[in-house]
């Protein structure tokens, strides 16, 4: 996964291997308690399948590592 900031407000856009889609990672992190905003919420023509954004504004930095590690786990075990 690559991760690129826009230098201002609390979240961070990520783009992941080309054959994982967003739409299913997005599934699977809620399950476990994790929101991500998938990458074709951003595109009319449902682009950006593996591109997502990551939102930081009211969670502790516990929060936010436990998030990633989560996120990292269900990518490297994912089959999309």
């Amino acid at each position: 996964m690559s991760a690129n900031s826009p230098g201002r407000g609390s979240f961070a856009l990520g783009r992941i291997a080309v054959d994982t889609d967003s739409l299913d990672l997005y599934r699977l992190a809620l399950a476990k308690g994790v929101c991500i905003a998938p990458g074709p919420m951003f595109s009319a023509r449902g682009e950006y399948r593996n591109c997502l954004a990551l939102y930081f504004g009211y969670a502790s930095v516990k929060q936010i590592r436990d998030g990633i590690r989560t996120i990292a786990k269900l990518i490297g075990r994912a089959s999309f």
